[in-house]
């Protein structure tokens, strides 16, 4: 067999493979969904076991002032020190809440389980070294990367042993040029979903594909430090912005500014897609999806990094 028809071989055999899986996990997981949806949520073990709100909606964020305090309550119980060193202190908090029956089934789905195996498979290398090259450019091909920034491509892309170092590959030095004249830059690759200012001093909202999101649950804020935002909004200004990472670009996050961080917070959670679609479907996946929080101060007040995980890369 040739080299030639060798590499055609492998390149169809992976992608067969690839295919047959996804295939096989979709029709898994519209099973599962039928089930779920006609079957599983009448039993009411079930529901207690998901927490599954029973009217099927999100609790009102009109409900009463000492509900709203027992929630708070609850939650803070949970957050506990978990290890200082330098400046940063570390906290860990646990998020509990009712949700909706989409919601629930989502979370029914093995999503961690099906991150680790996927994390394990990327890191198995890929031999013989001569398909790596084709079956990285044809990732990014699918997913829109731009295979001429990696800094070994794309003459030199078997130098990626396995899909995960291409998939945390380095690029070339000066093709991400730093505005070194603006306070603040972009943190990472990706697609801008929503950004502005925060306008409503009562909420502190933020909308992300037009879903609201309030700055207190997102940041896991306890009710003093939202008076302490709240105080300072008549003499600054308070802006966001929200970057989704599409899986071609390049996945490494960097500072925003100079500044100084003095808080780490991990938010347990799912680890669901956030793809825009996917937002829209779940209006509160960003409040279940488990997060790493970091707080800190720069020249101009406030500022917070989110870093929120998803499938496969939480």
């Amino acid at each position: 067999m040739t080299e030639t028809n060798s590499l055609r071989y492998w390149s169809a055999l992976i992608f067969s493979s690839v295919v047959s899986i996804i295939v096989a996990l979709a029709i898994i997981g519209l099973s599962w969904y039928l089930l779920w949806k006609f079957v599983l949520i009448r039993f009411g073990v079930i529901r207690a076991l998901f927490q599954l709100n029973n009217n099927d909606q999100q609790p009102s964020s009109t409900s009463t002032t000492g509900s709203r305090q027992q929630q708070q309550v609850q939650r803070r119980q949970h957050i506990r020190p978990l290890t200082s060193y330098h400046y940063v202190r570390s906290i860990h908090i646990q998020r509990e809440s009712l949700c909706t029956s989409n919601e629930a089934w989502y979370r029914s789905l093995p999503m961690r389980e099906t991150s680790r195996f996927w994390s394990s498979l990327f890191s198995v290398n890929i031999y013989p070294r001569s398909i790596r090259s084709p079956f990285y450019k044809y990732f990014c091909r699918m997913f829109d990367g731009d295979i001429n920034e990696c800094e070994h491509g794309p003459d030199n892309l078997g130098y990626y042993a396995n899909f995960g170092e291409f998939f945390r590959r380095n690029l070339k030095e000066g093709v991400r040029p730093i505005d070194k004249e603006s306070a603040v830059v972009s943190p990472c690759d990706g697609e801008v979903l929503a950004n502005g200012l925060v306008t409503s001093v009562e909420q502190l909202n933020i909308v992300v594909k037009g879903i609201p999101y309030t700055i207190k649950d997102l940041f896991q804020f306890d009710q003093s430090e939202v008076e302490r935002l709240q105080s300072k909004q008549s003499e600054s200004s308070l802006f966001y912005a929200c970057i989704y990472l599409n899986p071609g670009n390049y996945h490494h996050f960097h500072s925003p500014a100079k500044w100084k961080i003095s808080e780490r917070r991990h938010i347990t959670g799912e680890l669901m897609s956030v793809r825009p679609e996917f937002i829209i479907w779940i209006p509160n996946l960003l409040l279940l999806n488990e997060r790493v929080v970091y707080l800190g101060q720069y020249k101009h007040g406030l500022m917070t990094q989110t870093m929120i995980g998803a499938t496969n890369v939480g």
